[in-house]
């Protein structure tokens, strides 16, 4: 079977990421957070927007 070599590199870097946070998933999402916020990049909401009452 052929294996991709980003998605390998992918998987190893999560996997480092999860052993790093003994694979506690509030660890590893406030981390990702963290860092999120101190990268200063836009950050993109798919969240649906509530549309106005127009009354």
């Amino acid at each position: 079977m052929w294996k991709d070599p980003i998605v390998e590199e992918v998987r190893k870097t999560r996997e480092a990421n999860a052993k790093k946070f003994d694979y506690d998933i509030k660890r590893i999402l406030d981390d990702a957070r963290t860092r999120q916020k101190a990268s200063n990049h836009r950050v993109v909401s798919f969240a649906i927007k509530k549309e106005k009452d127009s009354k």
